[in-house]
């Protein structure tokens, strides 16, 4: 390979992980969005409103808009559907839990994404990947605070099936990927959580009164929505799936450390060992998931937003 073919490669690679970086620390601001006295649905609704119409102006400026075959709308419907309860239960958990419950059981989803897997494949869960699920359960445990009058019992298990329905949203989308272009996927998929959410909009309380609450929301859905998933997709063209998944990882990371130095968010000694055990073992899933020679159909590895 000739030398200005490697300098090329390094100049790609380099723009890769710029952009991966950016994508790391925008997605750790998400779950502060969740502090805005604004119920979940309008959170919601507001971002999905946004970031469909800043990806269709970003689709017809890059010319990538297309039909989407009939085939393929009843799995982006489901898709969307179970996304949007996802994102509800994620936004609740941000709400009664704090960002730190909610991040790190979100965090568990390559548990759920496995054992959604291992399903669907019949077979039978490995070693590793049993002992990663009880360190990752035991580490959640860790996260309840023992008080019973404590909000946080009701965060983990709204974050935990947060990450369950967001592990069944990355199989449902994941069929649609070779077929579909991530533009695509990505506006279909928005419009139709918006679509599923408006109706509710009406019965919801805390809708966003206040001028500033609306900005944000705007901002969150052109910015943490649209704007994220382009980088990640420029990302994965110029780095692996693997490598853009692991910095992707430690966004429970960012959004904690936000949190505590914007909300005050207390920190604990068993946020601490909670986060690392439940970061570490959903990164060794990870890598076992997206691995052709670990996984039987050889599928490719990815990690949806």
């Amino acid at each position: 390979m000739s030398s200005a073919a490697t300098a090329g490669l390094r100049s790609a690679r380099f723009r890769g992980l710029v952009a991966i970086n950016i994508t790391g620390v925008i997605f750790g601001t998400a779950a502060l969005f969740g502090k805005l006295p604004v119920s979940p649905l309008w959170i919601i609704g507001v971002r999905t409103v946004v970031a469909t119409l800043t990806m269709l102006v970003w689709g017809y400026l890059t010319k990538e808009l297309r039909s989407i075959p009939r085939r393929h709308w009843p799995a982006i419907a489901a898709s969307a559907v179970v996304m949007s309860v996802s994102w509800v239960l994620f936004y609740s958990t941000v709400q009664s839990g704090g960002v730190a419950v909610a991040t790190l059981t979100f965090a568990t989803f390559p548990l759920f994404a496995l054992i959604i897997d291992s399903w669907h494949l019949r077979r039978r869960p490995r070693p590793v990947e049993l002992i990663a699920a009880g360190a990752i359960f035991g580490a959640v445990y860790l996260v309840v605070d023992p008080s019973p009058s404590s909000s946080t019992h009701w965060g983990v298990v709204a974050g935990i099936g947060s990450a369950m329905l967001y592990a069944l949203y990355w199989h449902l989308s994941r069929s649609l990927r070779p077929a579909l272009s991530e533009t695509m996927v990505t506006i279909s998929q928005s419009a139709l959580i918006a679509v599923s959410v408006m109706p509710f909009l009406p019965f919801a309380s805390r809708p966003p009164i206040h001028l500033m609450d609306w900005g944000a929301l705007v901002w969150f859905g052109a910015v943490n929505t649209a704007l994220a998933s382009q980088l990640y997709f420029y990302a994965l063209r110029h780095l692996s799936a693997s490598s853009c998944g692991a910095f992707v990882a430690i966004e429970p990371v960012y959004a904690i450390t936000f949190a505590a130095v914007l909300f005050h968010e207390p920190l604990s000694s068993r946020t601490f060992v909670s986060g690392a055990v439940i970061l570490a073992a959903s990164y060794l899933l990870s890598i076992v998931e997206s691995d052709p020679a670990i996984r039987p159909d050889g599928a490719p590895d990815g990690h949806e937003i």
